[in-house]
This record gives C-alpha cells, sequence and structure tokens, in this order.
C-alpha cells in the first residue's frame, strides 16, 4: 500500500503565503482558492489548488492523490467554489475518475520533464 502524503512545514507556509496573496488580489502562477465544505465539519475550507488550463478547459488536479480537499469535494457531492482572478465561481467537477486518459495529461508530463530535467 502506497504511503500516505503528509503535508510537511514547508507546504504549509507555502499555503498560507499563496492564500495570503490570492485573497489581496494579486495572481500566483496558475494558483486559485478552492472553497469545499469540510465533510466533517460542515464548514467552508479554503486552500490553494493549482489550476490547468489546456483548449480554453481547466483542469483541478490533485497530483499528491486522495488528499482532504479530494476527500471533501466527493463529500460535498463535487459542489464548491473557485476564486479565480478576484472573483468566486461556483462549479461541479465534471469527473472524479482517478486516471483520466487524455492527451492533455501527456502534454503536461512532457512539459514537466522539459522543465525538470532528471
Amino acid at each position: 500500500m502506497a504511503k500516505p502524503y503528509r503535508v510537511n512545514a514547508f507546504v504549509r507556509i507555502n499555503n498560507t503565503v499563496i492564500s495570503s496573496l490570492l485573497r489581496l488580489g494579486i495572481k500566483v502562477w496558475s494558483f486559485s482558492l478552492l472553497t469545499v465544505r469540510g465533510r466533517k465539519s460542515g464548514k467552508p475550507i479554503v486552500t490553494p489548488v493549482a489550476i490547468f488550463v489546456q483548449d480554453q478547459k481547466r483542469y483541478l488536479i490533485a497530483p499528491y492523490g486522495v488528499v482532504n480537499w479530494v476527500r471533501n469535494l466527493r463529500t460535498a457531492g463535487g459542489e464548491a467554489a473557485l476564486t479565480w482572478d478576484g472573483t468566486a465561481k461556483r462549479f461541479m467537477p465534471s469527473s472524479f475518475r482517478q486516471r483520466l486518459q487524455h492527451p492533455f495529461f501527456e502534454k503536461l508530463c512532457v512539459l514537466a520533464l522539459r522543465a525538470f530535467p532528471l
């Protein structure tokens, strides 16, 4: 069984800084604020996520697998809001598939390998 992803101190600090900048209306790369109802508390939980845009479609990808925001989104029935460029928009994800066979992912992998050569 795979080891579950644990958030370390660097990621927490990074998320706090990115969230603060986004709340102030400062654009930070392709990041957006995801607001989803907590699965246990029912309170709105806000977390920064990276949005990938390809052919005028937005993709919300969980690179670390099924983490808390993914679990919350599934429990909330997919109802969430994305704060993008200072405006919040409600949305319902079209798919929760574990592995999506799409040319977008091939292109993303090629771009990642070019940016971070092994």
